[in-house]
């Protein structure tokens, strides 16, 4: 049977039923029911009741219940019939007693039927009670499942924090073991001294100092007047009071060439300062007083320092000459290549100094080998004596480390460099600064949540915490900020903007995302503040080709220059690929560029030995208005000093450097000399220096093939003879001039 016959039948026989409820009321108005009739009437009830509450039952059920139902109808009708037609009792009896088994019949039928349709309700029933067991079985393992994720998902969170955890714990523990290090060492000195003066002897010198190195220069030019006393109770290294910021003056720079430059600073002193301004404070701290005098470079290249200060142990009187000497010194190139042989020499022979400043910076060698992540170097040059606190040595690590750019591998050799130092305090960050340099557990969300005005909080050195993000590299605190309303053109008390710390730390992502907030890309310093590098030439030290081509898109000047007069091309032949250097080319960078020192792009290749970036100016030569050899110092000095044997070959290669009309300026009388006197010349260095000049003072073509086989050189050749017989410069030159450059 079909639904729709089937519902059909359902609602006939639940009609039936009624029709004959129906009847049976409209016989009760006759008179008084017998009981079969009353007990016949509640089964038909009953049935109508459970056919509307149950219309699923079965087929073959409805059609017996309409069958009796439609006997019952007929049965009732006559007696109803009989009854009111006729009023004598005995035809009534009579007619009653004539239906009374069928109706005895039926009912038995009809509770049969009921039966049968309550047991199938109660199937039913059970059946949904099944369903409804099911479902909730499911849910619950749905439940069970969702609980075991948020285990799995709580048990990962944990155990990132337990990593996290376990690094900070190494770092600190690494940071103890170099000061317990340094503690034991400066014990056993004093229990040494103390011995020799308890046996009425003098101090054994050698014996104080066995563990420095042999190649540590002497303290020449300093005197220290120290004498101990005690001292009250000062205030702790965590003070923050207003007392004691340090304050600096000096005189006009507009000056200093004539009659040099004067810097006076001081610390610690309340009573000329600012009023306290935290409860906690004593009013009493180490007490630095600074005096520093440049002298003018026509008069004197030296610096005099005075610095007295009032420690615990009692105050302390420094005196110390610094020299200052060129940006091009081999000590400096020394420190920024990592060459520490080449620096232990210079140091032996009196060449250099720890202390020594460069002119156009005054950065110490130290602050130059931090700035070019030479960390070996650093420790090198602490164990020699330099001063960290020198040119600002010390805060420059310090900002690396917070930067999360030193490596765990490297941060042993920087321990000493960190330890002891009031940097984290004396920068009073802000709260927003503390999330985002891991120092607080607090989210950023919140934070800005609560304190829509964060994003303009600054530390002590005017740093918003866009520039944190922006040096560390986080994208998705950079965005945060962003659009909180963060300025990414903000600038500290240095001269600098997020863009310039994003740059020096290489970080790709937010160097774009600032770019496209509305970064400038050649910021200007304000009035007061130093010149500082711009973010191209930063990002040709420190950054990938993608950073790189990334700023490019934006148009920045690509002659930018940083204040000792370095390029962007300039500082990509340092140290960077030929993919950057032909990416600059290809914007027009100038390839004839020079620094303050004469450096060029070709010389600079040269002195740090960078073959990649010195085949493409070499190879390229042709397609620039000058030759990039004919500006700078002297090629054959540069190379003298400074050029590997590989670099050498790769000059081998470039025929254009025997061109006749440049041999005065390509020669030079004492280049031999010069290599020889290297302190890691070595017998195949000198031997290739020779046959390259050999090679560029041959005149003619057949007599330099010769001396490329016997030198074996020829097989770096790139050109045929043919391409390069008897052609002068300066032709090459006139055929340039008369190309029409649009």
């Amino acid at each position: 049977m079909d639904p729709l016959s089937f519902t059909a039948s359902l609602l006939t026989v639940a009609t039936l039923a009624a029709s004959v409820t129906s009847t049976l009321s409209n016989l009760r108005h006759v008179g008084e029911l017998p009981g079969r009739l009353q007990a016949i009437n509640n089964e038909v009830a009953d049935l109508e009741v459970i056919l509307h509450e149950n219309p699923n039952s079965l087929a073959d059920v409805l059609r017996r219940a309409e069958s009796k139902l439609r006997e019952l109808e007929t049965i009732i009708s006559l007696l109803v019939r009989s009854c009111v037609g006729n009023g004598k009792f005995l035809v009534r009896a009579k007619v009653w007693l004539t239906e009374k088994p069928k109706l005895d019949a039926l009912h038995e039928e009809l509770h049969s039927l009921k039966a049968t349709l309550n047991l199938i309700l109660g199937v039913i029933h059970s059946q949904d009670m099944m369903r409804v067991q099911l479902d909730l079985q499911s849910i619950s393992l749905v439940s069970a499942r969702m609980t075991n994720a948020q285990i799995v998902f709580r048990d990962e969170i944990n155990s990132t924090i337990d990593k996290s955890a376990h690094r900070v714990d190494e770092r600190l523990a690494t940071l103890e073991r170099a000061l317990n290090e340094q503690l034991s060492r400066l014990q056993l000195r004093l229990n040494s001294d103390m011995g020799a003066k308890l046996h009425g002897q003098a101090p054994n010198l050698s014996t104080v100092q066995q563990n420095r190195k042999s190649f540590a220069p002497s303290n020449q030019g300093i005197v220290r007047i120290r004498a101990a006393h005690y001292i009250g109770k000062i205030c702790e290294a965590d003070c923050r009071c207003a007392c004691h910021q340090r304050v600096k003056y000096h005189s006009p720079s507009l000056v200093g060439p004539v009659v040099g430059q004067l810097f006076f600073g001081y610390a610690g002193f309340p009573r000329i300062r600012s009023r306290c301004d935290d409860d906690r404070c004593g009013r009493s701290r180490a007490r630095h007083v600074s005096i520093e005098y440049w002298f003018p470079l026509w008069f004197l290249s030296r610096i005099l320092m005075i610095i007295l200060s009032l420690q615990r142990s009692g105050p302390e009187l420094r005196l110390r000459v610094v020299r200052r000497i060129p940006d091009a010194a081999q000590c400096i190139d020394f420190a920024r290549t990592g060459n520490i042989e080449g620096i232990k020499l210079l140091f032996k022979e009196g060449l250099a100094s720890p202390f020594d400043v460069s002119q156009s910076r005054n950065f110490s060698m130290l602050r130059w080998a931090v700035f070019d992540r030479q960390y070996e170097t650093c420790k090198f040059l602490l164990d020699a004596g330099s001063d960290p606190n020198q040119a600002g040595a010390s805060a420059m690590m310090w900002d690396f480390f917070l930067w999360a750019t030193i490596n765990d591998s490297d941060l042993e050799a920087v321990t000493n460099l960190l330890a002891g130092s009031d940097f984290v305090d004396d920068q009073k960050f802000p709260m927003i600064h503390k999330i985002i340099l891991k120092m607080s557990l607090r989210s950023l969300e919140d934070e800005l949540f609560y304190n829509v005005d964060a994003v303009f909080q600054t530390d002590a050195r005017g740093r918003t915490a866009l520039f944190w993000v922006a040096a560390r590299g986080d994208e998705r605190s950079a965005i945060t900020l962003l659009a909180c309303g963060a300025d990414p053109n903000a600038m500290d008390q240095d001269g600098r903007v997020p863009l310039h710390l994003a740059a020096e730390s290489g970080r790709t992502g937010c160097i774009r995302l600032l770019l496209e907030a509305g970064a400038q890309t050649d910021p200007i310093s304000l009035q007061g503040t130093p010149p500082r590098t711009p973010p191209l030439v930063l990002i040709g030290q420190f950054g990938d080709l993608l950073a790189l081509k990334t700023i490019l898109d934006f148009n920045p000047n690509i002659e930018a220059r940083s204040p000792d007069g370095e390029t962007a091309l300039l500082a990509v032949a340092r140290r960077q690929t030929a993919a950057h250097a032909l990416l600059l080319l290809e914007h027009n960078a100038n390839p004839n560029a020079m620094m303050n020192d004469g450096k060029t792009p070709l010389t600079a290749a040269i002195t740090y030995n960078n073959g990649g970036v010195l085949r493409v100016l070499l190879n390229g030569w042709n397609n620039y208005i000058t030759c990039p050899r004919l500006a700078g110092p002297n090629l054959l000095d540069v190379v003298a000093d400074f050029a590997d044997t590989e670099t050498i070959h790769i000059l081998a290669m470039a025929e254009h450097l025997r061109f006749n009309s440049d041999r005065q300026y390509v020669l030079s009388a004492g280049a031999s000399e010069r290599i020889r006197n290297r302190p890691n010349a070595s017998e195949k260095l000198i031997a290739a220096f020779d046959e390259l000049l050999c090679l560029m003072s041959q005149n003619d073509m057949e007599k330099e093939t010769s001396v490329l086989m016997e030198s074996g050189l020829l097989g770096y050749r790139t050109t045929s003879p043919e391409s390069c017989c008897d052609i002068d410069f300066e032709d090459a030159l006139d055929t340039i001039d008369n190309i029409d450059i649009d």
